[in-house]
């Protein structure tokens, strides 16, 4: 089902290093719908009424409560394809297990989720100029006969 209007799965690698060990991860090049919508409701967990007196008089002022910590981690899963980190017996660490994002050393964490959020910019940057007009939108694949 590739087409102009919908995402056609493709991935980009991102060299990383960690001290003097030097390892991959792939990313997804671009999100569906239904990964950006699913994303985006992440870490919602409630809307509650605001402290009565904090609003100004006559508005009802409403709090978004966010669970950052599920954002983010679903932020790195939703992007990540593969990657090349093992463990100690050399066998590749499952990269959409959330028990293995929690336990990766913080800094490694980091460096992976600065990838995402830089490569997130990238193609969101992308989109604005296809809106705009200043780039053309990419060309449907070309049928096979």
């Amino acid at each position: 089902m590739s087409s102009q209007w919908t995402v056609t799965p493709d991935v980009v690698r991102v060299e990383l290093r960690y001290g003097d060990a030097p390892f991959w991860i792939e990313l997804k090049k671009e999100l569906t719908t239904g990964e950006q919508k699913r994303l985006y409701a992440a870490g919602f967990r409630s809307w509650s009424k605001t402290t009565p007196g904090v609003q100004e008089a006559g508005e009802e002022a409403l709090r978004l409560n966010i669970h950052w910590d599920q954002m983010v981690f679903e932020k790195v899963r939703t992007y990540l394809v593969e990657w090349s980190l093992t463990d100690a017996k050399d066998r590749r660490l499952d990269c959409h297990d959330l028990d293995v994002l929690r336990a990766l050393k913080p800094a490694v964490f980091t460096l992976i989720e600065a990838a995402v959020d830089a490569h997130a910019l990238t193609i969101s940057d992308q989109e604005k100029k296809v809106e705009m007009g200043e780039m053309p939108a990419p060309s449907p694949p070309e049928a096979i006969s």
